[in-house]
């Protein structure tokens, strides 16, 4: 197991209100058995399981990062929760939001946390993202522009004019943009995925063949990684599990088999975050 590049992404709801277009939120609710709503009690039981270090370029390992399959504010708790996670030690932390579900003072208590990065998915004209553009979410969109440290930016379809006006006044070049939409390794049916690839593959996301970019759920399932919609592949369970034994399970291994062995059915295969294992 290396830690060096790891991550652990706190799933802390199933099924996301948020209903993003390009979003295959029914395959993990189909998938899905247990406790639907992370409690804040299971999470501090799976984090206590996961041993927490310094890497080679000084960030502290895993990142604790508040994404996986649902918008993080669908739970209630999720400010409290993004606090107990700093305050265990989990100092290099990012945060993926739309905002909806979040409120005003719930912002406030996680306004000191030196983000790694704070990413907020932009509402759009062609609404792909169904937040509603009120008064209230222009003054939190604004509030997290002028206080949250690293706010990057996911933008799929026309940002929509309002958010646009309150953009603009910041120094954009500054400000990392994502719009690639994909189509998670085959499970967005309306996305075509990318060409199969063969040959001996990696992962650019996990770190090569590390696959330590993982994704913990309400039930303490962890699932290998972001694209694993389908809930195909579990590694292990940190109620139960510990966290080093989730890189030495069968599941773990078969997917790893699959980067090396191009005849066995891998999700990585159709996946835009593969790569030939000898490319740059």
């Amino acid at each position: 197991m290396d830690l060096q590049f790891g991550s652990i992404e706190i799933t802390t709801k199933i099924g996301c209100p948020v209903a993003c277009s390009y979003c295959p939120q029914d395959k993990t609710t189909g998938a899905y058995k247990g406790e639907r709503m992370m409690s804040m009690e299971t999470m501090l039981k799976c984090l206590d399981k996961i041993p927490i270090t310094t890497n080679v370029l000084g960030h502290v390992v895993p990142r604790l990062e508040f994404s996986g399959f649902c918008e993080p504010f669908a739970n209630p708790n999720c400010a409290e929760m993004v606090l107990a996670g700093y305050n265990k030690g989990f100092t290099n932390i990012t945060l993926y939001t739309t905002l909806r579900g979040a409120k005003m003072e719930d912002l406030e208590k996680i306004k000191h946390i030196p983000w790694a990065f704070f990413s907020l998915h932009l509402p759009d004209k062609e609404g792909m993202i169904q937040v509603k553009v009120d008064d209230e979410y222009l003054k939190m969109f604004r509030f997290c522009m002028e206080n949250m440290k690293d706010v990057c930016f996911f933008a799929y379809g026309t940002v929509k004019d309002e958010v646009w006006d309150i953009i603009k006044d910041y120094d954009i070049n500054k400000i990392y943009w994502n719009t690639v939409i994909h189509s998670r390794a085959g499970n967005v049916d309306s996305v075509k995925p990318v060409e199969r690839k063969s040959g001996h593959i990696r992962c650019m996301s996990s770190q090569g063949m590390a696959l330590n970019h993982n994704i913990l759920l309400p039930n303490g399932d962890v699932s290998i990684c972001c694209m694993d919609f389908g809930l195909k592949n579990i590694v292990g369970n940190l109620l139960t599990d510990s966290y080093e034994s989730l890189f030495r399970s069968d599941a773990h291994n078969k997917v790893v088999a699959g980067m090396y062995v191009d005849s066995m059915d891998s999700m990585c295969r159709i996946c835009d975050y593969a790569v030939p294992n000898d490319a740059n």
